[in-house]
């Protein structure tokens, strides 16, 4: 009953079938920023914002919230994303080795294809070996981003949203497609003869779920993009948030 009609997971997945050397991360944490729901008139208003820090490599991401604050979204919904901050916090090995031994800055390109590595020195090592990578956007002056998930086509059927509403928001990736070999001359910045870097992940399907009722994305439909990222003191609720 859900129509989809665009896809942007296949150009992910294409970024990995030209570099084909992977190492799965044993840790992938990234941060559920907010979850937002879009209004008939286009007009998208917060949710909830969790600020959830959540390992994607133990498995599905998730968050849960109660429609029963201060301004209630009563009403009825056409479409729902799931805002992650622009940075992750990996772990991996590569024949038992660390894969990173430095934080740093990723700049993407339109595609979120990884255009130019930027190696930033540990301040203090992590006890557990993670590092973390910040992922921006432009040439000159770079600047910070969100991913947002979610598609481009809205839900036949609306979301009915009523005060008291138990709502929750879970997504899953391949875990494989996080972590990719890049050599000196294949970006710019990579040391020596090549690392490991944490890329855009390939994201498997997303699901809101309000009181008993689920919505679905397939992995077909999952549209993952880069947008600036917004202040953390946005009003929650504001019909003026965007119409991104």
């Amino acid at each position: 009953m859900i129509r989809w009609s665009l896809c942007a997971a296949a150009v992910l997945a294409a970024l990995g079938a030209a570099h084909p050397v992977f190492a799965v991360p044993e840790k992938c944490v990234v941060v559920i920023s907010r979850v937002d729901l879009k209004r008939a008139d286009g007009t998208w208003v917060r949710a909830a914002r969790p600020d959830k820090p959540v390992d994607i490599a133990s498995g599905e991401a998730r968050v849960m919230f109660v429609n029963a604050g201060r301004r209630p979204l009563s009403g009825d919904y056409v479409n729902f994303r799931i805002v992650l901050e622009g940075a992750l916090t990996y772990r991996g090995s590569v024949d038992g080795r660390a894969s990173a031994t430095a934080s740093a800055d990723v700049v993407l390109g339109p595609g979120l294809e990884p255009r130019a590595y930027r190696e930033r020195p540990l301040s203090s090592a992590s006890e557990d070996g993670s590092v973390r990578v910040a992922y921006l956007r432009g040439n000159e002056d770079p600047r910070s981003v969100e991913f947002v998930l979610g598609a481009s086509s809205d839900l036949d059927e609306p979301i009915a949203l009523k005060r008291g509403s138990v709502v929750g928001a879970r997504f899953a990736i391949d875990v494989s497609s996080v972590l990719a070999y890049r050599a000196s001359s294949q970006l710019p910045g990579v040391p020596g003869e090549g690392r490991v870097i944490a890329v855009p992940p390939r994201v498997t399907g997303a699901w809101l779920t309000v009181d008993e009722r689920e919505y679905a994305l397939a992995a077909e439909a999952v549209r993952l993009t880069a947008v600036d990222a917004v202040p953390s003191d946005e009003n929650a609720g504001d019909p003026a948030h965007n119409r991104r």
